[in-house]
């Protein structure tokens, strides 16, 4: 029996795809029409691909849940979790006022920067999903995750969301692209296509 290989390297080029999509949306909004220096592409940038790039990965696996693509469904959260581990890896990096400085009130992080560290925290720990299936079942697990990403965004960017003004180039916050693209992954995870 011979299996093709056709179907991985399709993945393979969407995700590719997607992710390059993510960093030239980063790179547009903050470093061509934004004030963001391209000496810091290798990480500051690449951060905010990954985290685009991890929310483009949930949606997709929402579609995969809602068509029924259990395979799919698998190969994309390996996607999803390898990208918020990147994501959340150069964020700790980066972590301080002179990269985030709407995070921070002084020397320490805010409260709603903290609860969106929480919440991202959470998040990732919900798709990790350590809790026997007696707990939690890996499905309910994700949208969990998936609902905690949504307010780890909604609090970090909501306050720019409303000022079109603000925003480089016209270009939306990637925090409000992700938060809609968690609430259509929320709902693709709820149900599945009849």
């Amino acid at each position: 029996m011979t299996v093709s290989i056709q179907p991985r390297f399709a993945q393979i080029r969407l995700h590719t795809g997607l992710f390059l999509l993510s960093l030239g949306y980063a790179v547009l909004r903050y470093a061509v029409f934004g004030t963001v220096a391209w000496a810091q592409l290798p990480v500051f940038l690449v951060n905010k691909a990954a985290a685009l790039y991890a929310i483009l990965a949930l949606a997709l696996l929402a579609w995969h849940h809602w068509r029924g693509q259990q395979q799919l469904r698998g190969q994309t959260l390996v996607a999803v979790l390898a990208a918020t581990v990147i994501h959340v890896l150069l964020s700790l990096m980066l972590m301080q006022p002179g990269y985030f400085p709407k995070l921070y009130s002084g020397p320490r992080l805010h409260f709603w920067a903290e609860l969106a560290l929480l919440c991202g925290a959470l998040a990732l720990g919900f798709w990790q999903s350590p809790l026997p299936r007696s707990v939690v079942s890996r499905h309910r697990a994700q949208w969990l995750g998936a609902a905690l990403s949504l307010a780890h965004v909604t609090c970090i960017g909501a306050p720019g969301w409303l000022k079109p003004e603000t925003w480089p180039g016209n270009m939306p916050p990637i925090t409000l692209i992700c938060a809609l693209l968690t609430v259509l992954a929320l709902l693709g995870l709820r149900v599945r296509r009849p």
